[in-house]
C-alpha cells in the first residue's frame, strides 16, 4: 500500500466535509487558505535591489548619475514602506523598479552590472 502526499489526503477530506457540511464550508475554506498561501514575497526582489544598490554606491553613481541613483532610492525607500504595510504585491514591483534604476545608474557610471545577491558579506539578511 503506498502512502498519498498529506497535502492531497487533507484536500480529500475537506471535499468529503464540503459534501457533507455543503458547498458553503469548502468555499470559505477555499478563501482562508488562499490568503494564507498569499504571505510576505521571497527575499529574492529585496535582495537584488538591495545588492544593485550597494553596488552603485561602490561605483559612485550617487555623485555621477545623482538624478537615476536618487530615483532608485526613492523606489526603495517607497518599497520598504509598502511591505511594513504588508503590500507585498505592490513592494515587489517597487523594489524590481528600484533595481532597475540602480542598474542603470552602474551602467551610465561606467560600470558593469553586478547584483548578484549570495555574493560577499553585503547580503541583506545574512
Amino acid at each position: 500500500m503506498t502512502r498519498q502526499h498529506p497535502l492531497i489526503h487533507l484536500v480529500q477530506v475537506l471535499l468529503a466535509l464540503s459534501l457533507k457540511l455543503g458547498l458553503m464550508f469548502f468555499l470559505i475554506f477555499g478563501l482562508f487558505f488562499t490568503l494564507g498561501c498569499a504571505g510576505k514575497p521571497s527575499k529574492l526582489d529585496f535582495a537584488l535591489s538591495d545588492a544593485a544598490l550597494i553596488e552603485a554606491r561602490k561605483v559612485k553613481a550617487d555623485s555621477l548619475v545623482p538624478q537615476i541613483y536618487i530615483a532608485a532610492v526613492e523606489l526603495y525607500s517607497s518599497a520598504l514602506k509598502s511591505y511594513e504595510k504588508r503590500q507585498y504585491q505592490k513592494a515587489s514591483a517597487l523594489f524590481a523598479q528600484s533595481r532597475y534604476y540602480a542598474e542603470m545608474a552602474i551602467q551610465k557610471a561606467g560600470k558593469k552590472v553586478k547584483t548578484n545577491p549570495h555574493s560577499g558579506p553585503e547580503a541583506p539578511w545574512e
